[in-house]
């Protein structure tokens, strides 16, 4: 299960360099998080 875990991890770290490669991406992720932590909050 640890493996399996590690290489998810390691899938998703891929996966994130790949899109940060897209102009705006990081923008969205930013207001994304923004969105996320203040609905978490209410």
């Amino acid at each position: 299960m640890e493996t399996l875990y590690y290489a998810m991890r390691g899938r998703a770290c891929a996966a994130w360099s790949t899109i940060k490669c897209i102009d705006g991406v990081e923008d969205l992720n930013k207001k994304y998080g923004a969105k996320f932590r203040a609905a978490e909050t209410k």
